[in-house]
């Protein structure tokens, strides 16, 4: 399983996100 790709995809196709910018750190809970 590899969370990380899986969390970058998620954030590619909504990049509207307002808490997600390109560049910025995500903490990923495992």
């Amino acid at each position: 399983m590899n969370a990380v790709n899986f969390v970058h995809e998620q954030l590619t196709k909504k990049e509207t996100l307002p808490k997600f910018k390109a560049g910025d750190n995500v903490t990923v809970n495992y």
